[in-house]
């Protein structure tokens, strides 16, 4: 089974914001793909809010 190396950053509404990999060099190799680290949530995952989520 084909797996990605990086971990998927969710909303707080569980959908896909993106993966740590996307900022790699090979980049995230699917979002469909099983992610072997843990999900994160956006609000940990920047410093920034999220407009989206609506957390500040």
């Amino acid at each position: 089974m084909a797996t990605c190396p990086g971990s998927l950053i969710l909303h707080i509404d569980d959908t896909v914001m993106g993966c740590t990999e996307d900022d790699e060099r090979d980049g995230c190799r699917g979002r469909d793909l099983r992610h072997e680290g843990d999900p994160v949530r956006c609000w940990m995952w920047t410093l920034m809010s999220c407009n989206y989520c609506g957390v500040q």
